[in-house]
This record gives structure tokens, sequence and C-alpha cells, in this order.
């Protein structure tokens, strides 16, 4: 493929758009895909902004399927904004928000029942349903539903800075909470050459985050590696760009 096909990102937060457009950008790129992001949520001009799945939630609803389609991808939007016309959709979030009761009161409300998911495939499924429930799919047409692309992160994208910092590592998705978070700082330490530090709170800093996924951008084929489910998502929109060639 080579177009350039422009990817418009939908995200948690800053942090994150620094992990898909690193991470999953770098392994497009090694499969000979030509791919540019596009910052839609949150629109990086403001990287202090809150990040969270309702900021995601709201980019959904703000934009319904019909405006987001013809705003984003007809790119009816006028002057500076015309910045922001995309080929199709890329939406992100994490899994650990499962448990969050917020998180399923919110999803109850929108008249969707949380499953039983026990696996990190289940409950990256279980997240990508949700997804596809604000972004409105049961009135979507195909080919409509075709320019909607999904990438859940179990647990978190810190999962996959773990991973693509460690040459051997397994098993990413079991790691979760305190754990998952010890073992970020300590790679994000240990990539800034400081000290391993002792603390149970993760860093979101987006220059530190962003800093740290452009040098390890390399290290996708480890999170292929020790994440199935990210495989099965990167393999997936691989599909979907072939397709669209």
């Amino acid at each position: 493929m080579n177009q350039c096909v422009r990817v418009g990102l939908v995200v948690e937060g800053p942090t994150d758009y620094y992990a898909v457009k690193s991470f999953v950008g770098n392994e497009l790129s090694n499969r000979g895909f030509d791919v540019e992001f596009v910052a839609l949520q949150p629109p990086m001009d403001n990287t202090s902004s809150k990040a969270g799945w309702g900021k995601v939630k709201s980019w959904l609803e703000r934009f319904n399927a019909d405006e987001r389609i013809r705003y984003y991808i007809g790119g009816l939007f006028a002057g500076p904004l015309s910045a922001k016309k995309c080929d199709l959709f890329l939406i992100q979030m994490d899994s650990d928000i499962l448990d969050d009761p917020a998180f399923q009161s919110a999803v109850q409300s929108c008249g969707y029942r949380l499953g039983a998911c026990q696996t990190p495939s289940e409950r990256a499924s279980e997240i990508e349903d949700v997804l596809k429930v604000w972004a409105g799919y049961p009135e979507l047409t195909q080919a409509e539903r075709d320019l909607h692309a999904f990438i859940p992160a179990v647990e978190s994208t810190e999962s996959w800075c773990v991973a693509a910092f460690q040459p051997n590592a397994t098993e990413i998705e079991s790691i979760f909470g305190e754990r998952l978070c010890n073992e970020f700082m300590r790679v994000l330490h240990l990539s800034e050459g400081r000290g391993v530090p002792n603390i149970s709170e993760c860093n979101k800093d987006p220059i530190r985050r962003k800093r740290f996924c452009e040098k390890h951008a390399v290290g996708s084929s480890r999170i292929i590696r020790a994440s199935n489910v990210f495989r099965t998502y990167v393999d997936e929109f691989a599909r979907r760009l072939n397709v669209r060639g």
C-alpha cells in the first residue's frame, strides 16, 4: 500500500494517544502501511486536558455516527479544521475500567449489560462491544461500520509500554493494578536513566510518555509477542487497511 491512510484517533487521553501512535504506528509501518494519525479525542492542542473513558463516551455522543462520518470522513469542516479529515476511525479504551462502578453504571444506562469477563480476550471484547454501542453501531450500514476500528488495551496502554521495553516480556496481559503500575514506573525510570522508584501511582505526564513511546516504538514487535489481544486487534486493523487498498 503506497497511499497514505489518515486514521482519526479517539482515545482516553494524551498518554494513550502517544502509545497508539508509536506502537500501533510502528507495527503498521513494519507491515508496509503508510499511516498518518489524526488526533480527534483528545485534540492534543491541550495535552493537560483530563483523560478517561468518559472522554471517549462524550466524544462519540457529541459527534453521532452520521455527524462524525460527514464531518471527519466527508471533510465538511472548513478552514483549519479541514486538517482533521481522515479516512477511518480507530477507537481505544482500557479494559481496567470494567471493574469501575461508575463505568458499569454508565454502560447499564445505555441498555447494555456487562458480562462476567475472566480472560484478557473476553475483557477486550467487552470493551469493543461497549464502544460499538456508544458509536451507534446498531444504526450503521456495513459500509459505515467498516469506517470504525477498535484497539482495546488490556489492561491499559501502560501494559504496552512495559512489553515494548522488556526484551523477554511474557503474559503482560495478566499484570494489572498496583503491580502493573509499579512495572510501568520501573521501566519508565530505567528508560530515563533514573533509579527504580518506590511509588504506586502511574505517572501520566504527556511529555514523559511521548518521549518514552517514541523511544521504544521499535519494541512494537515485543508487544505483539507478549499480548495476544494487541496482536489480534493490530492484525484486524491491518486487514482493514488491506481491504481499503
